[in-house]
């Protein structure tokens, strides 16, 4: 028998901690099992997510999760946004849901427990995630392979203005190529050089 994504996961039961007749309590309470899997995605995705990454991170079924997430709009605690966002070397239009943090939403999540999510896949195993590749103008960013070119990969991110691909590069490559971009110069003093300790040590610990 095939068992769907949805029943895999055991439902995450609404805390009630404060004022059970609150607006935010009440929703909470009324709120089905995939609901508040796609909340609590939501909730690990402040900046914002699409369908298909909330679907896997909730592991609900991607029909279903569009019907949740528009009830949760309905509702006013769910909202999307279409935006223009870094991909490649150009710029895509792309939807993206995120909680509205209203008064009525921070009440109802402050009733439900922040739980962890499903990893999403990687798409780019091995890879630069497309929304940083225009900060390689040197190489082709899409050539590069994080097993081949770890080191300049490391060096190019950590280096440049953009604050997320630097914290991508601590996260995911490996911690041996953190420690020899430590010693590069440009990196082995100041902001950068802190940050790779930090890291390097966190992760040896966690690894």
């Amino acid at each position: 028998m095939t068992v769907s994504p949805v029943e895999l996961v055991a439902p995450a039961e609404p805390r009630l901690t404060s004022d059970p007749d609150s607006a935010g309590a009440r929703l909470a309470v009324s709120l089905t099992d995939c609901e508040r899997r796609i909340v609590n995605a939501l909730r690990h995705r402040f900046l914002g997510g699409t369908v298909h990454e909330i679907a896997a991170l909730s592991e609900v079924s991607l029909s279903h999760t569009r019907r949740c997430l528009a009830k949760l709009a309905n509702d006013g605690v769910a909202l999307s946004e279409r935006r223009s966002c870094r991909w490649g070397y150009g710029d895509v239009e792309c939807v993206l849901w995120q909680l509205t943090y209203s008064s009525v939403c921070v009440d109802m999540i402050g009733f439900l427990p922040m739980t962890e999510t499903a990893e999403l896949p990687d798409l780019y195993p091995d890879m630069v995630p497309p929304p940083f590749w225009s900060i390689f103008w040197s190489t082709p960013a899409q050539n590069l392979r994080v097993s081949q070119h770890g080191l300049f990969i490391a060096q190019t991110l950590l280096s440049g203005p953009d604050a997320g691909a630097a914290l991508w590069a601590l996260a995911a490559l490996p911690v041996e190529t953190l420690k020899e971009c430590r010693q590069l110069l440009g990196c082995n003093t100041g902001e950068i050089a802190a940050k790779l300790d930090s890291w390097i040590a966190a992760r040896d610990v966690s690894d």
